[in-house]
């Protein structure tokens, strides 16, 4: 993934860029989402600061 986004730089494939970043920022979403549910679940000094 980070060859295919140096490539689209350096040759100006501005699309392939941004759905490149888009899908890079997409996944850290979706991985600290994931991770903060987790911790929730398992932690329970977490699970009743939030309700």
């Amino acid at each position: 993934m980070g060859r295919l986004l140096y490539d689209a730089v350096v040759n100006s494939d501005i699309p392939l860029a941004q759905g490149g970043v888009v899908v890079v920022v997409a996944l850290a979403v979706a991985i600290t989402t994931l991770a903060d549910f987790v911790h929730r679940i398992l932690s329970p000094k977490v699970s009743g600061a939030l309700a």
